[in-house]
């Protein structure tokens, strides 16, 4: 909290400002939602609410508590894999000593609980606990609803696979469609954890919480510049009927690829939610470095794996272009933001090279993919 008394960057990010003002209104006996631009389940500003009582710290040791949280449950899934000790760590470590994750936890944004989040239910799923899998999946989606992404795989996994039908993969994808046991069992598991939890906040903090935390995300048309593809023609149309339809028009391809993914790679759940989860964030109307968290946590279990046959020197190839593409961005970025120079168009093009460049990047993991059928 000292640096930001100091520099002309601040380090704390303007999220946890708004987390702790909403936790200051829960504190003092109102709803969170009284704090203009707080938009997120109230679950968040009470999770929150010794920043007011005790430290105003605590929020970002309890993300870094999940940061590291999510380094374990790496470790865990992969030693589950069949890793050795050494690489399984080496891969945990990829995270934890990752400084965009710490970085954003750190400065107060609470990706890290989603994450954990995902990567428990993921974990509860692998181990057989399918019950504790759809409750996490459903908090997962109360949270964000993005996880609700990974329901159709996940369901498709724990598909009946003997004996296997003959007629390809599209006649696998309808025989597993029939429910057994087991995916019922996730199913009722995760929409009563997310009814339970949402409709609890709905008692609370009434048609509030469904407009701020729901309905203003789907109708979302942010003026604000961001790596999206879509933020310039927002920008110049912000407020306008056509700026509601581009927003609307980008859920499309982030629905069909999402589908197609899951419906045709499920056999490798890792593998498939973090490719969704890239295309999800890459088509996205918004998309901060926040954002990349959502898939960065998959990527160890993804790294490391048999699922594709990529060489070290492709993966590096890739890893450039991702880190490439932002770069041009960030500066431009910098210079709109910290020194008024109106560099919109340099934005812009940059996002459009790095939804490009991320697009390269899934097209080429899908083709070097060994459950492709």
């Amino acid at each position: 909290m000292d640096k930001d008394r100091h520099y002309k960057v601040k380090y704390t990010d303007v999220d946890y400002i708004v987390f702790t003002d909403a936790s200051r209104l829960i504190v003092d006996g109102s709803s969170p939602f009284a704090r203009a631009t707080y938009r997120y389940t109230p679950l968040l500003g009470l999770l929150l609410t010794p920043n007011i009582l005790f430290t105003a710290s605590f929020g970002k040791c309890l993300f870094a508590a999940c940061d590291l949280l999510v380094g374990w449950v790496i470790y865990k899934l992969l030693i589950l894999r069949k890793l050795d000790h050494n690489t399984s760590l080496c891969c945990a470590s990829a995270w934890l000593l990752n400084p965009m994750s710490f970085g954003i936890s750190t400065r107060g944004n609470a990706e890290s609980i989603i994450c954990s989040a995902v990567l428990c239910a993921l974990w509860m799923l692998e181990t057989k606990r399918v019950l504790a899998a759809g409750t996490l999946l459903g908090l997962a989606i109360h949270l964000k609803i993005y996880p609700i992404l990974y329901t159709l795989p996940m369901y498709l996994w724990l598909g009946s696979s003997t004996p296997k039908p003959s007629g390809g993969q599209f006649r696998e994808f309808l025989y597993r469609l029939a429910p057994n046991f087991r995916q019922i069992k996730l199913v009722v598991s995760c929409v009563l954890s997310f009814c339970c939890t949402t409709y609890a906040c709905y008692l609370w903090c009434g048609d509030a919480y469904l407009e701020e935390a729901w309905i203003y995300h789907v109708r979302r048309t942010d003026n604000r510049h961001n790596f999206s593809a879509y933020f310039y023609p927002l920008y110049l149309s912000f407020g306008t009927d056509f700026a509601k339809m581009v927003g609307l028009a980008a859920f499309v391809p982030q629905a069909i690829l999402s589908l197609v993914i899951g419906a045709s790679l499920f056999h490798d759940l890792p593998l498939t939610m973090f490719l969704q989860t890239f295309v999800f964030v890459t088509f996205n109307k918004v998309c901060t470095s926040q954002y990349f968290l959502w898939y960065i946590c998959l990527l160890p279990l993804v790294a490391h794996h048999k699922a594709t046959t990529l060489t070290t020197k492709q993966a590096v190839k890739m890893t450039a272009v991702w880190f490439g593409c932002q770069g041009l961005w960030l500066l431009p970025a910098y210079f709109l933001e910290f020194e008024g120079v109106p560099t919109f168009i340099y934005l812009w093009a940059a996002g459009l090279a790095l939804m490009c460049g991320c697009a390269w990047i899934v097209v080429q993991i899908i083709c070097h993919s060994t459950v492709v059928p």
